[in-house]
């Protein structure tokens, strides 16, 4: 899963949502991704409730978010960095 967390720099679901429908040429099913996009950092942060180890970053124990491939702001902006687990 490939999630928007945020906590590293500003991102949110919906650029999420975008480069994922844009991403699948937009022949992905819309509200599936929506659902998705939207949900995942909940589902992160139960999936670390249930045990699952996440790299973490030194500075202040923040979820490492090192893949790269998106954008911010609906391709307007810098690089996004988002958790995948």
């Amino acid at each position: 899963i490939t999630v928007a967390l945020g906590n590293s720099h500003e991102d949110n679901w919906e650029w999420h949502m975008y480069d994922t429908v844009k991403g699948s040429d937009y022949i992905g099913d819309q509200d599936a991704i929506e659902y998705m996009c939207k949900t995942g950092p909940e589902a992160i942060l139960e999936l670390e409730h249930m045990g699952l180890p996440f790299s973490r970053l030194d500075d202040d124990g923040r979820i490492y978010q090192r893949l790269g491939g998106q954008s911010l702001n609906f391709d307007g902006g810098e690089q996004a960095a988002r958790t995948a687990a």
